[in-house]
């Protein structure tokens, strides 16, 4: 990250999803076991057509991550969700 979105994280009193995950795991608001899956586009810049195709790409990945996640939580039992 660029010390100039760090600034601007700073000043609008911006929270990121990871150090949101860190606190409320900290204060016990969160499952045993939580599991976030972050997705990042290849097309992070630019317009136009093509930009929709790349963005959809990796959502038969994500699909398959959290059909995994979810059938890994139901191994587990309810302990540990």
């Amino acid at each position: 990250m660029s010390a100039k979105h760090e600034l601007t994280m700073s000043a609008t009193a911006t929270v990121s999803l990871e150090n949101l995950l860190h606190i409320r795991r900290h204060f016990g608001a969160l499952p045993k076991r939580t599991v976030a899956i972050e997705v990042k586009s290849e097309a992070q810049e630019g317009r136009g057509p093509d930009r929709g195709a790349l963005a959809l790409a990796p959502l038969d990945q994500v699909e398959a991550l959290v059909l995994e996640e979810v059938a890994a939580s139901s191994r587990a039992g309810a302990d540990d969700v």
